[in-house]
């Protein structure tokens, strides 16, 4: 069901007899009610636009209450982390040059540098954290790289699922 505009009765007293019409037959095809042609009066389209509207806000407020929130992207976990957590890529490639691939190259050098396609240990958080500090070369900005402003990026690739907490 489509949001659409709603008038109270000083906007509708201005209306053209043909606006009315219009107005009233967009709320008529959300609510799957007959269309109109025309109305025969000013009053009696006011009245019935009126009637249809207030039907069109009640059936509304009910179909969002039946909405069910979104689902989240990734139906896995992304549990929280401490700094002796430990990290492994994902199968998600991140966009070369970015800094979520920075935080992507870093896993990867710290898993056995990529040795066993990453399936051996994972990389310490607070090694990647270090890393990233140390590596990461900001082109706008002038925000201070500090453990704080690592910890985001890294955070944001475990979110965008770049990177994965490593349950074992």
């Amino acid at each position: 069901m489509n949001k659409l505009a709603t008038f109270n009765q000083a906007e509708l007293n201005e209306f053209k007899l043909i606006e009315l019409a219009t107005v009233y037959n967009k709320l008529a095809v959300e609510l799957g009610v007959k269309t109109i042609k025309k109305f025969r009066d000013r009053d009696t389209g006011i009245r019935r636009l009126t009637e249809i509207q207030n039907q069109y806000v009640e059936e509304f407020a009910e179909f969002k209450k039946s909405q069910k929130p979104a689902e989240t992207k990734s139906s896995k976990p992304r549990g929280k982390y401490t700094l002796q957590s430990r990290v492994i890529r994902a199968d998600r490639s991140a966009k070369q040059g970015t800094a979520m691939a920075l935080v992507q190259d870093i896993v990867f050098d710290l898993t056995d540098g990529g040795a066993n396609n990453g399936e051996g240990l994972g990389a310490l958080v607070e090694d990647v954290i270090y890393e990233f500090k140390h590596h990461f070369k900001q082109i706008r900005g002038k925000a201070k790289i500090n453990d704080g402003f690592a910890r985001g990026y890294l955070t944001g690739a475990i979110r965008e699922g770049y990177v994965e907490i490593d349950e074992a």
